[in-house]
């Protein structure tokens, strides 16, 4: 099941003799990575409502290559940053969820995920971009999900806000992270529960400037 919802290149991997842990690690970490994946992520914002049903020992391979691809992720001087923390205890997740729900609608599906990846950094590895390089890291982990064949999000935790500093210190408490730490975000993995939603995008003739910024449509701001 899911089969039909890989990405091409991933389908091509896999009929030439590659195991879906090898190809996914394959297409994440080499410069060719992103054609494939870049192309899931047009889903649109993959599951906003659940996933759900239980990891069996397919999927629990793939959330092992879902893993791998967040630890390809590029950071500032390879500094690698991360700690990735897979919580699948049904009572942990309830207790993550009710925490999430001060920040964000989707938490009732977020409880349902079989699998959820809280995505830590140590701000101490990389100063300067330990946020971005978590950002990525987890939109790895998203990227990598889809491309298996199976659906993920993400809620955003890391915030300088003192509301949501109090949010990201209950899920730090939850999974005993150390003070070091900061979470950048959690993310679910799991089967979507019926049609993905889709979401729309600005046309690209809208955003891209060549050369330098120049007044668009949707902007209303003057080039000084």
């Amino acid at each position: 099941p899911g089969s039909e919802r890989l990405a091409p290149a991933v389908k091509r991997e896999l009929d030439a003799g590659g195991s879906r842990f090898d190809v996914i690690i394959h297409l994440t970490a080499s410069s060719e990575a992103w054609t494939p994946l870049e192309v899931d992520s047009k889903r649109g914002e993959l599951v906003r409502s659940s996933v759900v049903g239980p990891l069996i020992e397919r999927e629990i391979a793939e959330l092992s290559a879902i893993l791998e691809a967040g630890r390809w992720a590029p950071s500032g001087l390879n500094s690698q940053p991360w700690d990735f923390i897979v919580v699948k205890d049904p009572k942990v997740r309830d207790k993550m969820a009710g925490i999430l729900e001060r920040i964000t609608i989707a938490w009732e599906g977020f409880a349902t995920a079989p699998a959820m990846i809280v995505v830590a950094v140590n701000p101490s590895r990389d100063p300067g971009h330990f946020v971005e390089d978590g950002a990525v890291a987890a939109q790895n982990l998203c990227l990598a999900a889809q491309s298996l064949g199976l659906s993920s999000s993400w809620a955003g935790v890391y915030a300088n806000r003192t509301a949501k500093r109090g949010v990201e210190n209950c899920l730090k408490t939850l999974v005993s992270l150390p003070r070091s730490h900061r979470i950048i975000a959690i993310v679910p993995v799991g089967h979507p529960s019926g049609p993905e939603s889709r979401s729309s995008r600005v046309p690209l003739d809208e955003i891209v400037h060549h050369e330098r910024f120049r007044p668009l449509q949707r902007y209303d701001s003057k080039v000084g």
